[in-house]
């Protein structure tokens, strides 16, 4: 995978977060007591995104790595994990009026090692360790 990534070339692109959402955990032992805040890319966003991973699932694929699970899911950003005892309205509350934020997506971090698009960042700082997303 890494020296597939290694080849890869791809550009960087711009992503809007304009919606978000919250939702129960189905998945632990008490049910409902875990709850997420996530913000959203808007829809073009999401096409943007879906194609930068359908990109990487293809170098990964020519280079002989099966996918077993391509991403079906809208992609998000959580902002918070709470119980059910956290003011969730107060929050969804607040985000209603957040409005959108775009983000430049230039890099990624992937087993330690970040790997940057062609063109670079417009923000020279958006690639240090603390800004890097992990795929």
């Amino acid at each position: 995978m890494q020296s597939a990534l290694e080849g890869l070339a791809w550009k960087s692109f711009y992503i809007t977060y304009s919606g978000f959402g919250c939702n129960v955990d189905m998945h632990q032992r008490r049910l409902g007591d875990l709850i997420y805040l996530h913000i959203l890319p808007d829809s073009v966003s999401q096409v943007k995104l879906f194609n930068f991973v359908g990109m990487l699932n293809k170098a990964f694929s020519d280079a002989g790595v099966k996918v077993n699970h391509p991403r079906k899911s809208l992609f998000h950003m959580t902002l918070l994990r709470a119980n059910s005892s956290y003011p969730v309205d107060d929050m969804v509350e607040h985000l209603h009026d957040v409005g959108s934020t775009t983000i430049q997506v230039c890099c990624f971090d992937f087993n330690g090692q970040v790997f940057f698009a062609q063109d670079g960042c417009d923000d020279p700082q958006a690639c240090n360790a603390e800004a890097v997303v992990a795929v």
